[in-house]
């Protein structure tokens, strides 16, 4: 039987602490799934000039954001916030990117 003590954050039984985390941080979360609806809202409008390099390269920079966004908070729901933390800081990273092109 697979438990969290032998297969650790893989397992399925960390599945209720999932459940559990989102309903003790449910504003939180709120927060997040509104931010992240908002994100892909915006994602969807995107229009490049295939011939635009500038353009094409923050489309992408912007796809890793929203990507390492998403990323993080599945960690921190699966009780990982060390390796939450460091997807945020390549987010800011990928952020400061986008804006200095």
């Amino acid at each position: 039987m697979s438990t969290v003590e032998s297969d650790g954050f893989l397992s399925p039984e960390l599945h209720r602490h999932i459940d559990e985390c989102r309903r003790r941080h449910a504003g939180w979360f709120e927060l997040l799934t509104r931010a992240n609806r908002l994100g892909q809202s915006l994602l969807k409008e995107v229009r490049i000039e295939p011939t635009n390099l500038q353009q094409s390269i923050a489309c992408l920079f912007y796809i890793r954001l929203l990507g390492h966004a998403q990323a993080a908070v599945i960690l921190i729901e699966r009780c990982m916030p060390t390796q939450s933390e460091v997807l945020c800081r390549a987010s800011l990273w990928t952020s400061r990117g986008r804006v200095s092109c």
